[in-house]
């Protein structure tokens, strides 16, 4: 029925009646009479002494015409770094009610953040660099029509670097550029003038550039009198993504100011790796219970409990959705140590490991990316409730994306039985609750005790859910006595026989 303002008109739809099962039933119904009016449409359902009347509704949509959508789309950005996300967003008309992206070539392209294929506005993440085309079917009730943009997204295997500025009152004089050869990767300006003199942060512009490439930071001021001080305290900085400084500019300069710098490199890591703790026997997967439990955090757990970096590691809700061998067990931390000071951490990276013991990027897709420096690494893999371990020879990265399995037995590790043989596969051994770098059952900050104090400390028996350094077997439970419990791991790691015996991890 219709409200015009003045009287209901009643069944602008034809009247539905009888059983319809669970079907859903389209109509469309014509409002040309009250354009350019303001009405009121309601559903109304009859019932009566032997009958009842039952309506669910959905998608309700009021077109300005009856047609088929006009498909348009864009891609944001366009262009950028492997890795980052990429959101396409629909701009059809006439009201699309389903859509479909097909994106060429399809290697190397996964939707994230819960978005997929058939999403209004689904988000990108690319794996392997080059063009890719994009297409975008939506339709309606009326028809639907596609359009393809054949170089819609451009990825560059490169790095994301980030130029603030601040400029004084004149901000209209100032313009830069970032070139290397005769390539310009990025550049910016004129800005506003204003009223007063004083600091005008600007938006902070993102762009792309070659990892390991070095290239030329111009800032021009057309007045001559630079951007700091006489009129306010200007200045700028080019920033790596993860917040590492190239090139700091205080804004005292005349008409140009030149800076070099060196983009750092992508250094790639293919990692596999295997907790005990979350091993089950038989299987070649490991126990994904924390993520099955909602337990796993969405901030990298590392910087409380005391461990060196990924401070801003954070991850997205719908990583921990994935199930099956690709489904997140927990976070991990891998560290870039010198080769020449294997005690001295260089670079470090949030990480997390999946079931099938693959090691990825916080996105839960893409190899782990850390930048840094083009050398050779020592590289370590650390866990919160587990020995850490590294491999004994030191790995060139700067290049092609590194593979390292740390579950084959004959990858020689630093140290003296670093990890431990699960029929074949080499895991990092359980039972470091107290992250100091030693497993302990008695003694002075011993890894059991903390287990008995998870529980209540009064009875043994007791069971504790929840995301803890006392849960060795990672099921989501600390659990001191009985089957499955966590507290005789530790005393099979340390040997079994001698409740007093110590196993330190093998890091230096």
């Amino acid at each position: 029925d219709l409200y015009d303002g003045t009287a209901w008109v009643t069944d602008i739809a034809p009247p539905i009646s009888g059983d319809q099962g669970d079907q859903w039933i389209q109509e469309t119904v014509d409002l040309s009479n009250w354009i350019g009016q303001t009405v009121v449409i309601r559903f109304r359902g009859i019932t009566g002494g032997d009958f009842t009347s039952d309506m669910a509704l959905d998608q309700i949509a009021i077109l300005d015409v009856a047609a088929p959508p006009v498909v348009s789309f864009v891609a944001d950005p366009p262009a950028g770094c492997l890795g980052d996300v990429v959101t396409l967003v629909d701009l059809s008309q006439n009201l699309p009610t389903a859509w479909s992206w097909d994106i060429q070539p399809a290697t190397g392209v996964n939707y994230v953040n819960g978005t997929s294929s058939s999403s209004a506005t689904p988000q990108v993440v690319f794996t392997q660099a080059g063009t890719y085309s994009v297409a975008l079917t939506a339709s309606n009730m009326f028809g639907g029509s596609t359009v393809t943009q054949p170089s819609a997204v451009q990825q560059v295997d490169g790095v994301g670097l980030a130029m603030a500025v601040t400029t004084d009152r004149y901000g209209s004089e100032t313009t830069w550029t970032v070139t290397g050869g005769t390539s310009t990767y990025a550049s910016g300006g004129p800005y506003a003038t204003v009223s007063a003199s004083g600091a005008y942060p600007q938006d902070t512009v993102l762009f792309c550039v070659p990892g390991g490439t070095c290239m030329d930071l111009t800032v021009y001021d057309s007045f001559g009198d630079g951007m700091c001080c006489a009129y306010g305290a200007g200045g700028y900085q080019l920033l790596t993504l993860t917040g590492d400084t190239l090139v700091n500019g205080d804004g005292q300069f005349t008409t140009v100011r030149t800076d070099n710098f060196c983009a750092p490199y992508n250094l790639r890591l293919q990692l596999r790796a295997w907790l005990e703790g979350a091993h089950l026997a038989g299987s070649t997967l490991m126990r994904d219970d924390l993520r099955a439990s909602g337990l796993i955090p969405l901030v990298s757990p590392y910087p409380a409990l005391g461990f060196i970096g990924a401070e801003d590691a954070t991850i997205s809700p719908s990583v921990l959705a994935t199930t099956g061998p690709d489904a997140i067990v927990d976070w991990v931390l891998i560290e870039l140590r010198d080769p020449a000071s294997p005690s001295t951490i260089v670079r470090t990276a949030g990480a997390l490991l999946q079931r099938d013991g693959d090691v990825v990027a916080t996105d839960g897709i893409s190899p782990v990316t850390i930048l840094g420096d083009a050398a050779s690494y020592l590289v370590a893999i650390r866990h919160r409730n587990h020995l850490g371990a590294m491999l004994l020879n030191a790995v060139p990265l700067g290049g092609a994306t590194a593979v390292l399995d740390l579950t084959d037995g004959s990858v020689p590790m630093w140290g003296s039985g670093a990890l431990n043989d699960l029929n074949g596969t080499w895991a990092l051994a359980s039972g470091n609750v107290v992250v100091d770098g030693t497993m302990k059952y008695t003694g002075i900050d011993n890894d059991r005790d903390p287990i008995l104090q998870a529980i209540g400390g009064a009875v043994p028996t007791n069971t504790v859910t929840g995301y803890s350094n006392a849960d060795l077997n990672m099921d989501g439970i600390v659990q001191y006595a009985g089957v499955g419990n966590d507290r005789d791991i530790i005393l099979d790691n340390i040997g079994g026989s001698l409740p007093t015996a110590v196993r330190p991890e093998q890091l230096p």
